[in-house]
């Protein structure tokens, strides 16, 4: 009997220690008022926070606001006690300030714990609501809502150059993690700026969030004026509403040089994406911005130990690359353009055209097109020693992946030899030698007779 005693006496105090450890949960976790089933009456529910609920009756509903101070991505879990039933018992979504859901889940009895994917928020407040599908009065519930740290959320305002959210410097390995935003509306724009150690290229990604039905477009630009007033761009994607990503060209970059990339609304709808950088160490890569002769590219000649080749791109159909030859008097030349990868996927064509320093605008002084398959080459052995210019262009096939452009040297080629020069190279010594021999050979005497007698013979016969 002591020993009966002895163990009710102990399931009392487990009993008693959960009651005060359920007392001490429920402290921390403040519940829901009854009459919150407005987006008006929302209860306050904060990110990183919890907050329990039930129902009352099969067309109960509860809401809860959340305040969100910066854009991000977020994640919503639903936890009750469970029973074995299969059914949907409640219903979660996340609705914007107009109402709109942003994202949803449904929670069957048997679970006892189910969490949203992540979704994109801006700066504003999102609304809770938790509907029965089963209704069940003895099953409560508890919401919480948390930031998802796989991404970076960008820092508003960045709406400016001079306010851009920084990316760390990027390695040869990409940036760390995304870097989450959201355009709020048709007008909002969102920078980020970004640089690399040394010279190379980088391209870069954007995503769209699993809850966003929205297209943006994202341009990387750079400013060539300290007021941020004179923009070139330098590479531009579009991402549609039903695209999961975006990939940019590989963009050629100078290292330590400050580059932006600007996102905005492409049509005026708004959401959240994400952005990642990449970055490859080449110091034979095109330095955007090199679209006019006086930001020219210099494309040093390769010889037969050293390649100087350079690798570039047509990152949007307007794009244009310059590059800037220096020719000598004691080589030949010749400029070679063709894809940086063989077997493309994708048809590609390329002009290229080279240009007196004088005459930039005028016509091209040779002309060539590459394709994906063939390459383009231009012997330049008939210039003249001097500067010149090199436009590559899009072709009828615009494909922005990356092309080569080499300039050789060549030995020299003889061209048609001039009056002065042969008369240069005629064995003077030699040739006068020869016609005093043969002069020597000649009966002076006897010739002079034999015409002579010619004259007198034609005389007589007058």
């Amino acid at each position: 009997m002591k020993k009966v005693k002895a163990i009710l006496s102990l399931l009392m105090a487990l009993i008693m220690a959960l009651g005060c450890f359920s007392a001490a949960f429920a402290a921390e976790v403040p519940t829901e008022d009854s009459d919150n089933n407005t987006i008006a009456t929302a209860d306050a529910l904060t990110v990183g926070g919890s907050i329990t609920g039930a129902f009352d009756a099969s067309d109960d509903v509860d809401y809860f606001a959340v305040a969100v101070e910066k854009a991000g991505l977020l994640t919503v879990t639903i936890e009750h006690n469970t029973n074995e039933s299969t059914f949907g018992y409640f219903n979660v979504e996340v609705l914007d300030k107009d109402e709109k859901i942003v994202t949803s889940l449904v929670s069957k009895g048997n679970d006892a714990k189910v969490t949203s994917t992540a979704f994109g928020v801006g700066i504003g407040t999102y609304y809770i609501k938790v509907t029965p599908i089963t209704f069940d009065r003895t099953l409560g519930y508890t919401v919480s809502v948390a930031e998802d740290n796989s991404s970076v959320a960008e820092k508003e305002p960045n709406d400016a150059p001079a306010k851009a959210t920084a990316i760390d410097k990027i390695t040869v390995k990409g940036s760390t993690k995304k870097y989450a935003g959201f355009i709020s509306s048709a007008a909002d724009t969102d920078y980020y700026k970004v640089s690399t150690a040394k010279d190379g290229y980088i391209y870069f990604y954007i995503y769209n969030y699993k809850n966003s039905a929205a297209s943006y477009k994202a341009e990387l630009v750079s400013y060539f004026t300290t007021s941020n007033t004179t923009e070139k761009v330098l590479g531009t994607i579009t991402i549609g509403a039903s695209d999961e990503y975006a990939m940019s060209a590989s963009i050629g970059v100078e290292g330590g040089v400050v580059y932006y990339l600007k996102v905005t609304s492409a049509d005026g709808s708004t959401g959240g994406y994400e952005v990642k950088f990449y970055y490859g160490e080449d110091s034979n890569t095109e330095v955007e911005y090199n679209d006019e002769p006086a930001a020219a590219t210099n494309l040093a000649a390769s010889t037969a130990t050293k390649d100087n080749g350079i690798a570039g791109a047509v990152t949007h159909e307007n794009d244009v690359d310059y590059y800037r030859v220096t020719l000598d008097a004691n080589h030949g030349y010749k400029l070679n353009l063709k894809a940086f990868v063989a077997n493309m996927k994708t048809a590609a064509q390329w002009k290229v055209a080279v240009y007196a320093a004088d005459n930039l605008t005028g016509s091209a002084l040779l002309e060539a097109t590459a394709t994906d398959t063939t390459a383009a080459e231009l012997s330049l052995n008939d210039l003249e020693a001097g500067i010149y210019y090199v436009k590559v262009s899009a072709g009828t096939d615009f494909n922005s992946d990356l092309y080569k452009i080499t300039l050789t040297e060549t030995e020299k080629e003889a061209g048609p030899k001039t009056f002065l020069e042969r008369l240069k190279e005629i064995k003077w010594a030699t040739l006068l030698g020869t016609f005093a021999g043969w002069i020597g050979q000649i009966d002076i005497k006897g010739v002079v007779t034999a015409i002579y007698q010619s004259i007198m013979g034609l005389i007589g016969a007058m």
